[in-house]
This record gives C-alpha cells, structure tokens and sequence, in this order.
C-alpha cells in the first residue's frame, strides 16, 4: 500500500531552519559533535555539515508528538555538559557550600587546610555524582560508609597506589642505567 504525501506535513526549508540549531551544535571538550537540538521538542538529532535542512524533513515532532518528560533519575543531555559558574543558582550554591565546610571544619576540629586537599575534592565529586544519580530522596547516611569500613580499606588503597607508583618509576630506573 503506497504512502501519499498528502499524509506528511510538508515545511518550507525557512521553517525547517528556525527547528534547529545548526549554527550552534552540540558541544564536547570545546570539539562540535555532529548533532543539533530540535527546538521544537528539544529531541537530539544526528546531523553533519552536508546534511543542511534534510534531517528535518525526517523529524515529525509537530505532529501530535508529545514531549516526552524525562523521568527525574534520569540524565538529560545537557546535564553531561559543563555548567557555567555564572549560574543566577551558583552563588547561592557557593554560600551553601562555603557554609557547610565552616561547619565541617569547626565541628569536626578539622584544619581549614582539609577542604582544599584532593581527597576532599575527590570525596565531594563522588558525592555530586550520587546526588545526580540517585536523586535527592536518599539520606546521606546510607551513603557514607562507617569508620571501621574505612579502616578495613585503607591498606587496599595504599598497596594499590604503591603499585601504581612502583609501574611508574620502573621506567626511570631503566632509564639511569642507559645514560
């Protein structure tokens, strides 16, 4: 049974043009990908230079296409993109977060040195990597591990980094020994 095109909605290429965003595709590590973002339904579109309007052709999201909702423990694009500090949230945030090592460093007698150190910083990455996987429904001290299980896995760590540390100077050694 042939298709007809009375079915289709037919767009002039001016129309197809104001749906996306070619002059400003998707970025990663400042490199451009080769996708755009439908405006019309913010549907990701795998688009190349030479394609011009012609993905759009294919891309019906004005016929009654509903905007799919993302579930709210799922990732969208965009969240895998680098925020800008210039967010009208990220001084509030800051605030909250300068609060919060005041607190940690005065409560728990720790030096104010502690916050700036890379373990910290790895601790508080892991942590927003949870709170953007898990959501914000968990209570954070599920997440946390106690004490002892910190103790039991520290000499884990050490002999790993020992490892690690050991693969890197065996190239020096080798390379005394020529000069």
């Amino acid at each position: 049974m042939p298709s007809t095109n009375s079915e289709k909605s037919v767009s002039s290429k001016a129309e197809l043009q104001s749906l996306v965003t070619s002059n400003d595709p998707i970025y990663h590590a400042n490199n451009p990908q080769d996708y755009i973002i439908c405006l019309q339904c913010k549907s990701v579109l795998r688009w190349a230079k030479g394609h011009g309007t012609r993905v759009m052709t294919y891309h019906n999201c004005s016929k009654n296409k509903p905007v799919a909702t993302t579930p709210s423990r799922q990732r969208t694009i965009s969240s895998y993109c680098t925020q800008s500090s210039s967010s009208k949230e990220c001084p509030l945030i800051q605030k909250r977060i300068i609060e919060a090592c005041v607190e940690y460093c005065a409560v728990d007698v720790r030096p104010f040195e502690s916050v700036a150190g890379t373990g910290f910083q790895n601790l508080a990455k892991q942590l927003i990597y949870a709170g953007a996987t898990l959501g914000t429904s968990i209570n954070v001290s599920e997440l946390l591990p106690h004490p002892s299980t910190i103790s039991r896995n520290v000499e884990h760590v050490y002999l790993n980094l020992k490892k690690q540390l050991i693969s890197l100077c065996v190239p020096l050694e080798m390379f005394e020994h020529h000069v």
